[in-house]
């Protein structure tokens, strides 16, 4: 009599039994899929690259061109000298020349010419007020018992009139009043080297509300 459970087999026990023959039913399977692989897919054919359109380039010839050589310096022409007239000369044969005099070298520029400097900064003697009107206080502003000094920079022309000004110290609500008001002062313009200059020059405006 066999003891129980020897006629029975563990899972274990079949699977080391039937191992080999499913290797070789897997090994077999694998074989037949690659000969029908190898049989279905047709051959792969490696071609040569080749360009289906070809770029084309021109090419553009460069002239060369020829620099003229530079003008040659024509020599200084000689200054006029002045000829004494005699009592046998023509009118023809007198050259007039005008030596500039002291007064000449000293005598201001034109106004259009002045105007092309700069104004100055620095003078000898400085401008002079000689007119002034004062600001119209802006009602916002007295409304609001708004007080402040608002500084101004200047150009004073070769005449004394004040010809730009603009704000460097501001109070807002009060600039333009003040700008408005010194744009009508008139000065006795500064003096650099004895002759009237044009300059920059600061002046405050003070605006306050007097109870």
């Amino acid at each position: 009599m066999c003891p129980p459970g020897a006629g029975q087999m563990t899972a274990e026990q079949r699977l080391r039994e039937e191992y080999p023959r499913i290797l070789r039913a897997a090994v077999l399977g694998a074989l037949v899929l690659h000969v029908v692989a190898f049989l279905a897919v047709p051959e792969i054919r490696v071609r040569p690259y080749r360009l289906e359109r070809e770029s084309a380039f021109e090419v553009v010839s460069v002239n060369e061109w020829e620099i003229p050589a530079p003008p040659e310096e024509l020599p200084p022409r000689p200054l006029p000298k002045a000829v004494e007239p005699t009592d046998d000369a023509g009118e023809d044969a007198t050259i007039s020349t005008s030596v500039p005099t002291l007064e000449d070298l000293l005598r201001p520029p034109p106004a259009r010419a002045r105007q092309a400097f700069a104004p100055r900064t620095t003078w000898e003697v400085p401008p002079k007020l000689i007119r002034q009107v004062l600001p119209v206080y802006p009602e916002i502003a007295r409304l609001s018992e708004l007080e402040g000094l608002v500084m101004l920079r200047i150009v004073i022309d070769e005449s004394g009139e004040v010809v730009e000004a603009r704000t460097v110290q501001s109070v807002p609500g009060l600039d333009e009043a003040a700008i408005e008001a010194v744009l009508q002062w008139r000065y006795e313009p500064a003096v650099q080297g004895g002759v009237p200059v044009s300059i920059v020059y600061f002046v405050p405006v003070r605006f306050e509300l007097r109870g």
